[in-house]
């Protein structure tokens, strides 16, 4: 069973309740109304941020900058405007009348897109280091973990698209 990730809003006081509602019974979440708090609530049990543009205070590329700094594998939600010059930034955008639905299976997709994220960097980490061992230093155990690493990868990808897929390989 894939660990519970936890969501990070980056709204306004007034936004925020109406975001966190319809994600806090499938999700962990946590909110925060300031760059500093945003950058204060990122770690690795982080899979989706949501940003609400009405942070004045914080730019869609000062968020994809303290992401990458601190929890690269984390996914950006746009929430509210889609058009802006920033908007390309972000994993999905979704406008502000989305519904309660729509929000949860976006959040949910960005979820896996960063699970798989993750497990491919584990997967390539430990495949690199095995293949770097001499044969004679190289287990059955860590043959085992890389094969587990593959079972995984393989039930996140068959809940991804094919495009989710190839862009979180890439990113």
């Amino acid at each position: 069973m894939a660990p519970t990730q936890a969501v990070l809003v980056s709204a306004p006081d007034e936004a925020v309740s109406s975001l966190i509602a319809p994600l806090r019974d499938r999700w962990s979440t946590r909110t925060a109304t300031t760059p500093a708090e945003t950058k204060t609530s990122l770690d690795e049990r982080v899979a989706v941020v949501i940003i609400d543009p009405a942070v004045e205070s914080l730019s869609i590329d000062d968020l994809a900058t303290m992401i990458n700094d601190r929890v690269p594998d984390a996914q950006i939600l746009q929430f509210g405007q889609s058009n802006g010059p920033s908007a390309g930034t972000a994993d999905a955008v979704l406008t502000r009348g989305a519904d309660e639905e729509t929000l949860c299976s976006t959040v949910d997709r960005l979820q896996r897109r960063a699970r798989y994220k993750r497990l491919l960097s584990r997967f390539y980490a430990k495949s690199r280091s095995r293949g770097e061992q001499p044969p004679e230093e190289q287990t059955d155990e860590g043959a085992l973990k890389i094969a587990d690493l593959k079972s995984e990868l393989d039930e996140v990808a068959a809940e991804l698209d094919d495009e989710d897929l190839f862009d979180a390989a890439l990113e």
